[in-house]
């Protein structure tokens, strides 16, 4: 029995595999990724990362995914300085196995995150609160381990979603080759306030 983890993942290799039937909205709470046809429109995305845990060599068990938030998000407007982890997802069964700290690794070694700012937003209303069987501060301080192991920090904002609940959280990992304006407009950003400056993303040319 066989389970590894890939991250850059294709369409190529995409054919051969199958959702495992865990990806389903149960009582209370919904996986974030149902249909396969989604992970298709990921890897299309430019620097896009999907990652994926497969049990035997066909069954995803497991999903991460790194990309550019999308163009509503307050944070798409630092352009492409920012890529979101908008999923690290282990179905059930396979939960406890320190998969989703495996993922999370995987999905965030991208060659470009030293000139990238990673982010990622809990919002409690997506968390699998009975089938984790913690209570929502609980599953908040799991949350913040496991991106602190990627050293995520916990950032304040005032972003509408976030402010919602309590619990909710915004973290983000700075690459260290994020030039210093880039900074200071990320540090107002979190508050609403845009500033204007230049984007640019020369380095984008990278062979990935």
């Amino acid at each position: 029995m066989s389970l590894v983890i890939r991250s850059f993942c294709d369409e190529a290799y995409l054919e051969g595999l199958e959702l495992h039937p865990s990806f389903k909205t149960y009582p209370k709470y919904r996986s974030i990724v149902t249909r396969k046809s989604h992970l298709y429109e990921i890897v299309k995305e430019e620097d896009s990362n999907l990652c994926l845990a497969v049990w035997e060599e066909k069954l995803i068990v497991g999903i991460g995914i790194l990309e550019y938030p999308q163009k509503d998000q307050r944070w798409a407007q630092l352009g492409k300085w920012m890529m979101e982890v908008s999923v690290i997802e282990v179905i059930r069964e396979f939960r406890g196995k320190g998969l989703a700290k495996g993922l999370l690794k995987s999905t965030t070694e991208h060659p470009l995150k030293e000139r990238k700012i990673l982010f990622m937003v809990g919002y409690s209303w997506t968390w699998d609160l009975v089938g984790t069987g913690l209570k929502v501060m609980e599953y908040r301080e799991m949350l913040i381990n496991l991106f602190q192991s990627e050293d995520f920090k916990v950032y304040q904002t005032n972003e509408p979603n976030v402010l919602l609940r309590p619990e909710n959280l915004f973290m983000a990992r700075i690459g260290a080759m994020v030039p210093a304006h880039v900074l200071k407009a990320f540090k107002w950003l979190r508050f609403g306030i845009i500033q204007s400056f230049s984007l640019d993303h020369s380095y984008n040319m990278v062979t990935m």
